[in-house]
């Protein structure tokens, strides 16, 4: 812990097992102390010694905190395990500082039927039929998700709404479908339903309820990852948006996105030099077999999409094949309203040179559509530092709680709303 927290690490690799030999404990530091800050001291909290392996448990003060580490000695007295606990790091960050100058009030996206969905409007002072102010509805990434998109202590669209509202925005809010009713959604459809259920519907509805409001105009989305997939098909379907903010978003199939991701992480675990191990054959096969089915994806039958299970997404290939045959590029093609497409330069999930470029090239030849890209911020439009997608990871997964959008970004979506008009 001396050498590790001095930054010595040249004397810090003699004492390492060769279980640990592949760690670039150099790049492992960075890591930490970039998104924890530098460590000023530490102390072992807990000693247990097991089947010759000695275990000690370690509290480190951190510049932006206290995190627990796990440290473990093998027989021979070498460090055979050396974790920064991911999950251990708090950093307490107030989502209601300063003096709030709007109202919350509740709704329910989808009322009277069986998927309805709590959520809040947010909805800036002095807003009324005489002076109705513009709305946004925020759509939500992959996977079950409440209200706030909260991810790893990250809470964006509460960050968002609450910016926005201070620029005299309104903005609504809702529990993903998913993350409400997961369990009835299995029962309805089995493993067989598609972003429709998932995501869609709800965000027309939503688009619907503030344009029952007499105290809202004009009715923007800003969809976050999938939702900025989405958003093309999401206006097509009823949204019927005065324009689309496109926030990490992709012209893609999300199953290619994923099967970009699991060939990167594979080849991240070869350069490593674990692509040998025994554990590591499976995931190589289920993500050639994940390519092979997307590649024949275009010329399945529904019936076959259906029936065709998927290795490491957990779903049939239907959802898919759903987004395959309802494409981005079809829907954008008669979008006519303003664009702006924002992401991280430093994104390994949806990728500045692959899918904001592929956006460029599809959505530049039209006048009203407006593109930004953030140096060294990630999916999460939060600063990284990460060289590739397992870096990305780790990072995220080291991220105090807490932490919240730049405002530089905040202030992009607000100024561009409201130049709108």
């Amino acid at each position: 812990m001396e050498r590790f927290a001095a930054g010595d690490i040249k004397a810090l690799e003699p004492m390492l097992d060769d279980t640990l030999g592949g760690v670039d404990f150099r790049r492992l530091r960075e890591i930490i102390t970039f998104t924890r800050g530098g460590i000023l001291d530490y102390s072992i909290t807990d000693r247990h010694v097991q089947l010759g392996q000695v275990t000690y448990d370690v509290s480190v003060r951190h510049e932006l905190g206290y995190a627990s580490y796990y440290v473990a000695l093998g027989m021979g007295g070498a460090v055979s395990a050396f974790v920064a606990q991911p999950d251990s790091f708090t950093l307490h960050v107030g989502f209601d500082d300063g003096p709030r100058d709007y109202i919350i009030e509740p709704i329910t996206v989808g009322a009277g039927t069986v998927w309805e969905l709590g959520g809040e409007l947010t909805l800036p002072a002095g807003a009324s039929a005489e002076n109705p102010v513009p709305a946004v509805v925020l759509v939500h990434g992959s996977g079950p998700s409440n209200r706030d998109a909260e991810v790893f202590g990250t809470r964006h669209f509460f960050t968002i709404a609450d910016y926005l509202a201070r620029s005299g925005i309104a903005a609504v809010r809702y529990d993903k479908r998913t993350y409400t009713h997961g369990a009835g959604m299995a029962r309805a459809f089995g493993g067989n339903f598609t972003v429709w259920e998932e995501t869609i519907e709800d965000a027309v509805s939503a688009a619907q309820l503030l344009r029952s409001d007499p105290r809202i105009g004009s009715v923007y989305l800003l969809g976050w990852s999938l939702g900025g997939v989405l958003a093309p098909r999401i206006h097509a379907s009823g949204g019927d948006f005065d324009g689309l903010i496109l926030f990490a978003g992709s012209p893609r199939n999300v199953m290619e996105i994923a099967v970009e991701q699991f060939t990167a992480e594979l080849a991240e675990l070869d350069r490593m030099g674990f692509g040998h191990m025994t554990e590591v054959e499976p995931l190589r096969l289920s993500i050639q077999t994940l390519a092979e089915i997307f590649d024949g994806l275009a010329t399945m039958s529904e019936d076959e999409a259906k029936s065709t299970p998927l290795p490491l997404l957990g779903a049939n290939a239907y959802y898919f094949w759903d987004m395959e045959i309802h494409s981005f590029e079809r829907y954008a093609a008669d979008i006519t309203v303003p664009i702006l497409v924002m992401q991280g330069a430093n994104d390994f999930q949806v990728r500045a040179d692959t899918d904001f470029a592929m956006l460029q090239a599809l959505l530049s030849v039209r006048d009203n559509a407006a593109f930004i890209l953030y140096d060294g911020l990630d999916h999460f439009f939060l600063p990284s530092i990460a060289r590739n997608f397992r870096e990305h990871g780790e990072i995220i997964a080291m991220r105090p709680p807490g932490m919240r959008l730049g405002e530089d970004v905040l202030r992009d979506i607000a100024d561009w709303i409201n130049d709108q008009g």
